[in-house]
């Protein structure tokens, strides 16, 4: 399994369970996976392609209940990665 399908499948673990530690695990990993790419545009479209994936692997199994409020706090999460770094882009800190 590649950093990628992990992030996921501990995403989707957290989601399902509100296991808390799952949760941080999951945000840990993707830490992990995104100091692995190069570039701001690499991690840029890795959150894309996260919060993507699992929007559609969400919609198609139908989350609701707590579940569903775990699947929104975990993509404005993502989102919030994603203006963080395309701050960063666009204002890279001077030397």
């Amino acid at each position: 399994m590649n950093d990628r399908d992990e992030c996921l499948r501990l995403l989707t673990e957290f989601v399902q369970s509100g296991d808390i530690h799952q949760g941080a695990t999951a945000a840990g990993m993707i830490l992990g996976y995104l100091a692995t790419l190069d570039g701001w545009d690499a991690q840029l479209t890795a959150l894309d392609d996260l919060r993507r994936t699992l929007t559609s692997e969400f919609e198609q199994a139908g989350v609701s209940g707590s579940a569903e409020e775990r699947h929104v706090a975990v993509e404005d999460a993502l989102d919030q990665a994603r203006e963080t770094i395309a701050k960063k882009r666009s204002h890279p800190d001077p030397v």
